[in-house]
């Protein structure tokens, strides 16, 4: 376990620099000594204290030889506790190159940097100056690095949207209880400007020390904790976020509730509305590993409080961050769907339902000239989706199916998407539409707006 540096350290751990790499760098994994796999290759590390020489700030000794033979691919250099240099491999090498140092004690290298007017220099007696600003990573405070944000991941069923069951949206999966009883399935319901969230707590008590470790046996509460949600998916398996409360306020024991409008099922979990995200269906592409160690089990409950899960929980706190919702709501439910569209737009509604889901990180395929029944093909690791779009160029909210499309709609049911873009050649307002129990489709994003699908049977008479 990784905790502030000791006097002897005087600069900041493995443990607090990682915290700090990039997240491309995913979850870095000891190999051996200071050497870790990362997505980006092998990593070195290596730590200064701070010296505040007139030719130097920080001073390491670095083993070519170390190097080379283990295939790093970059270098991690902690200084003192304000930052780290993460030098990739070419770097150094292209530097030794040019400015043959000579070998020092124990075989290494020196490789000093020193500050100067806010900017970092790689210095070295004779050799020329070389600024390596910018591969230079702030730690605001150790502190921050050793803190634990306030979160807490709860398991529950999946729904599309989280306002109580109905014959469109059925919940599956969570916790114990029977499906007609799952208290969780108006977690995202706004009932007067507040959200609140249930999760099958085991011994029907949450421990808030786990979420802030300042908080007393006696304390009942504790408040702004970012809440995760997530679920398995019923049609790829695995277990996915859903949504989040940001500034949530999380109960220790069930809280009871009167309110009809939710059943008077009780809760854990208090926010407001406006803090509250659920995702869309298809948005839904930030996994969460299980049975894994140091992950969530079996329980519904997750502290994430791990040492280990730190480079994950900045990631999940990124996303939510940076998270923004790329559908329109809409205020009025849309009247029956089933008329001709448009073949000058249609090309327009490709490229806006091509850019919807890119920005939910799919790959898109063009099968349009393939005849499958659907025009793009779209997948995410494991998520693979057949995307049918419909174009409109105005708000008339009426297409066509053809008899191949709507026999494919029906056989790929639960992967098969069927997009409607109004206006697409201006606003492009794209609505998707999924399955749902006893083939209903549904709109993603608002349930209310359903699919009225007449089927029409066409033949050609020849004599």
């Amino acid at each position: 376990m990784d905790t502030l540096p000791k006097k002897r350290y005087n600069h900041l751990t493995i443990g607090q620099s990682i915290a700090l790499l990039p997240l491309e760098f995913g979850n870095p994994t000891k190999l051996k000594g200071h050497i870790y796999s990362s997505s980006k290759g092998n990593l070195y590390f290596k730590g200064s204290k701070r010296y505040d020489y007139s030719n130097k700030t920080w001073w390491y000794s670095i083993d070519p030889t170390l190097i080379n033979d283990n295939k790093i691919s970059y270098i991690i250099l902690a200084a003192d506790n304000s930052g780290i240099f993460i030098i990739p491999v070419e770097k150094f090498n292209a530097y030794r190159k040019r400015h043959r140092v000579g070998a020092v004690q124990n075989g290494g290298e020196d490789f000093s940097i020193l500050k100067v007017d806010g900017r970092y220099i790689r210095h070295e007696s004779k050799c020329d100056d070389e600024d390596v600003t910018k591969y230079f990573y702030p730690a605001k405070t150790v502190a921050a690095l050793e803190s634990k944000p306030k979160i807490l991941f709860a398991n529950i069923g999946w729904m599309i949207n989280y306002n109580g069951q109905n014959q469109s949206d059925q919940i599956l999966g969570g916790g114990s209880y029977s499906d007609a009883d799952k208290h969780e399935a108006f977690n995202f319901q706004d009932l007067n400007g507040r959200c609140y969230g249930y999760v099958q707590a085991k011994y029907d008590t949450i421990n808030l020390s786990r979420i802030d470790s300042s908080v007393e046996d006696w304390m009942q509460k504790v408040e702004d904790v970012l809440v995760i949600w997530f679920a398995t998916n019923p049609v790829f398996g695995g277990s996915w976020v859903v949504g989040w409360y940001k500034h949530a306020t999380v109960f220790r024991e069930y809280q009871k509730s009167n309110a009809t409008q939710r059943n008077r099922y009780g809760y854990y979990v208090l926010a407001k509305s406006t803090d509250c995200t659920l995702l869309p269906v298809d948005d839904r592409v930030k996994q969460i590993p299980r049975q894994v160690k140091n992950y969530p089990g079996r329980s519904n409950i997750w502290y994430a409080d791990s040492n280990d899960v730190k480079v994950f929980i900045s990631e999940i706190i990124s996303y939510v961050d940076s998270y923004k919702s790329r559908l329109k709501k809409h205020c009025k439910p849309l009247p029956t769907i089933s008329s001709d569209a448009r073949a000058k737009v249609e090309q327009a509604a490709i490229k806006a339902v091509w850019s919807l889901y890119e920005q939910r990180g799919y790959k898109i395929k063009d099968v349009q000239s393939k005849n499958y029944g659907w025009d793009l093909e779209a997948t995410n690791g494991r998520h693979k989706l057949y995307l049918e779009v419909k174009g409109q160029g105005n708000h008339d909210p009426y297409i066509r199916i053809s008899r191949n499309e709507y026999e494919q709609m029906i056989n790929h049911k639960d992967i098969y998407r069927l997009c409607v873009v109004m206006d697409s050649q201006n606003e492009a307002d794209v609505y998707v539409f999924l399955h749902q129990d006893k083939d209903k489709w549904v709109c993603e994003d608002n349930d209310s707006i359903e699919l009225n699908i007449n089927e029409q049977i066409a033949a050609i008479a020849t004599f």
